[in-house]
């Protein structure tokens, strides 16, 4: 029969899941990210296989060796040479954790651009480095489906791969893979990055030319740079309106951790003029009922903007617009990136667009501040 044992993540002993501690003295526990190794012996040899920080998957194998055990059938420990592309995704996008993610429906739309080209059947470990690589060249020759005229974005198929890659890492920690069948992940090296920032002028004929219900949205992108999911999922009980804080959890934001933003006075009094439903939460209504950035509501979007005299704008150029204005202001690095919920530098500066007259703009100011 097969046994498991789980390894000490300080001194890596291996030992019975019955030790709440570790000779060494760790609290084996509370530790929750631990291996597990699952031993059993096969034609007069002691095998073992690694679960990473997961004891149900470890569970799983378990079972699944010993009841290969009985029937006598060979236990292939690399499946990626048995498992396909599709039972990989059917798998990947059903598990809790994948669901909670704000970027689920994109992920599903990727897996289904991933299987019609490199096929329903193909092997996990049939996709090699060059395969991916083809796929991308296949890929970024096709129509994108939302823009005429236009091919696929590079930065659209970078993230199909990284979506790829992301269901592979999971399934090696799950114990259902064992390796990455490519070296690296292919990706576009162009520049993808957008500079557009609206100008004050811009904002005001934008705002005269919106309907209604779509204005608040967008003064909320233009004043706090939220993220378009996030902010049209915003419920009434993450405002709290006393303490003037937007409090997102981690299930709501693509960083995956909690953060707070400021409600500032900008768009402070858009809050206490916006209607409450009455068999929803949500904060954003059109006629009473909550709505998304559908292709409806983006052909509103873009009459508005042709109205304006407004070209080459998205609704997350606002984001970008957001923190260039809050880099202007003087407002500290950090603080932009906690509100924003960029977690790296190199994001952040991405984001900000310092054209010539931005740039003296803050001179000017460092200059009144003495």
């Amino acid at each position: 029969m097969a046994t498991i044992l789980q390894q000490c993540p300080s001194c890596k002993v291996r030992q019975s899941l019955k030790n709440k501690n570790c000779k060494c003295g760790y609290n084996l526990a509370r530790e929750k990210r631990k291996n597990y190794w699952v031993f059993w012996r096969e034609d007069g040899k002691t095998k073992e296989k690694l679960i990473k920080y997961n004891l149900e998957s470890a569970r799983e194998f378990q079972r699944n060796v010993e009841s290969s055990l009985v029937k006598g059938e060979h236990i292939e420990l690399d499946k990626g040479k048995t498992t396909t592309l599709k039972q990989l995704f059917d798998w990947y996008l059903e598990l809790a954790s994948t669901k909670e993610k704000a970027s689920w429906v994109r992920d599903r739309q990727y897996s289904v651009n991933l299987l019609r080209l490199l096929g329903d059947s193909t092997k996990i470990n049939d996709l090699t480095t060059g395969r991916l690589e083809e796929y991308q060249f296949t890929r970024a020759k096709e129509d994108s489906p939302t823009k005429k005229g236009s091919k696929t974005a590079s930065a659209t198929v970078d993230k199909e791969l990284q979506m790829l890659r992301a269901s592979i890492n999971k399934a090696i920690e799950h114990g259902r893979l064992t390796k990455k069948p490519f070296i690296r992940l292919p990706q576009h090296r162009a520049d993808n990055q957008r500079d557009r920032v609206l100008s004050h002028e811009e904002y005001d004929r934008l705002l005269e030319n919106l309907p209604a219900w779509l204005k608040a949205p967008v003064q909320v992108a233009y004043c706090l740079g939220m993220r378009q999911d996030e902010i049209f999922s915003l419920t009434w009980d993450k405002v709290d309106m006393k303490t003037r804080i937007i409090r997102l959890e981690p299930k709501d934001v693509k960083e995956r951790k909690t953060r707070l933003i400021p409600v500032m006075d900008g768009v402070f009094s858009v809050f206490q003029g916006l209607p409450r439903g009455l068999k929803t939460d949500r904060v954003f209504l059109k006629d009473g009922k909550p709505f998304g950035f559908t292709t409806n509501i983006e052909t509103r979007w873009k009459q508005a903007l042709k109205d304006s005299e407004i070209d080459d704008f998205r609704f997350h150029d606002l984001r970008h617009t957001a923190i260039t204005r809050m880099v202007i202001e003087g407002y500290p690095v950090d603080f932009i990136m906690r509100v924003t919920g960029h977690t790296n530098f190199k994001t952040h500066s991405r984001y900000t667009n310092l054209n010539a007259q931005a740039l003296w703009q803050i001179i000017e100011r460092k200059k009144a501040i003495g």
